[in-house]
């Protein structure tokens, strides 16, 4: 992962990279990629000279562009895109999971609809599960762009937060008061305000 878009050049020969640098920027900031290295970047003595072109966005962090994290990789091909696989595999099962619980709850409240809490622990399981798969690299297979993505991801944390007090709460038998009702509010101001096109809310 880098801040905020790179390209990625082995022997002087670009193999790729993520988003895209200026003129046309384009962020996108914790895209997992893996590179074929071509036999000839390789010189007569051995010696691979690998070589990453960084941009960073100015509405991200205060400090400058680079390798952020992850783990920096060389290897067999096959060997590296199995690994990138299995290591997705937990998240995507959970959130499998979360939506097959939520899923199960909602056919509960249908089946009893005034116990109101099965349809808000549902809601609040899918949200889990929605965010829990939209942090994986699995999003990318959606027919979405990265900055739709992290809207959508952004909205459901705060999405999150507004079905936890409309599940606990009345589960366990307390009114939600004027305090909860206002961070409910502020929830849903945030939610609206960081799905307004573009990054900069969603960063800030």
């Amino acid at each position: 992962k880098v801040d905020s878009a790179y390209e990625l050049y082995a022997g002087g020969r670009q193999l790729g990279g993520v988003g895209a640098l200026p003129p046309a920027s384009r962020l996108e900031y914790d895209r997992h990629a893996t590179f074929l290295v071509p036999r000839d970047a390789i010189d007569d003595r051995g010696r691979l000279v690998l070589a990453v072109r960084v941009w960073k966005a100015p509405i991200t962090t205060r400090w400058g562009g680079g390798l952020v994290e992850g783990a920096f990789l060389l290897g067999p091909l096959d060997t590296l895109a199995r690994r990138e696989a299995v290591s997705e595999i937990p998240e995507v099962t959970l959130a499998v999971l979360f939506v097959l619980g939520g899923l199960y709850h909602m056919q509960l409240y249908r089946r009893r609809a005034e116990l109101r809490e099965y349809f808000w622990f549902g809601v609040m399981a899918i949200v889990a599960g929605a965010y829990t798969f939209l942090r994986s690299q699995w999003r990318f297979t959606l027919p979405l762009g990265f900055e739709a993505l992290k809207d959508v991801e952004h909205v459901l944390l705060y999405a999150g937060g507004i079905t936890l007090v409309q599940f606990v709460w009345p589960l366990l038998g307390r009114p939600i008061g004027p305090a909860l009702r206002g961070f409910q509010a502020v929830s849903v101001a945030g939610g609206a305000l960081v799905a307004l096109p573009g990054l900069r809310w969603n960063l800030l």
